[in-house]
């Protein structure tokens, strides 16, 4: 059975990535305007435009998905597969590192021959860890 787990999102961070988005939708709209010269408008408009969809991606993109034998991590264009028979450890975590979770409640994954780390934040943590088989 496939399960899909939604990230969990803080308010704080919501109005963060919101506020870059709104941001970056004014410096496309300045540049439509004229305001940087109308022969170097491609660059105002491009970088600003990529952010902002690479942004909302991220924001409601971000999901775990646990198949038969697979974690499946996706975060806008990112994704990460991991074989949970490959996992080792599975843990609340307060880590503040760039990951695929959208709240600081998270979960650390230890996995693969190396134990790498990665945090992510399902909303109904519990039931997740339930469905991954560390709870």
């Amino acid at each position: 059975m496939i399960q899909t787990f939604p990230s969990k999102k803080d308010a704080w961070l919501v109005a963060v990535l919101w506020f870059g988005v709104l941001s970056m939708a004014l410096q496309v709209f300045m540049a439509i305007q004229g305001v940087y010269g109308k022969h170097n408008m491609w660059l105002p408009i491009l970088f600003p435009l990529i952010g902002a969809v690479v942004s909302l991606w991220i924001l409601y993109g971000t999901y775990y998905t646990l198949e038969k034998d697979i974690l499946i991590i996706k975060s806008g264009p990112f994704s990460w597969k991991i074989e949970r028979s490959q996992i080792h450890e599975v843990k609340p975590s307060r880590v503040a590192l760039s990951n695929p979770a959208l709240s600081s409640d998270r979960l650390l994954i230890v996995y693969g021959p190396n134990r790498k780390r990665i945090c992510i934040s399902p909303e109904r943590k519990e039931e997740f860890m339930k469905a991954l088989g560390h709870y």
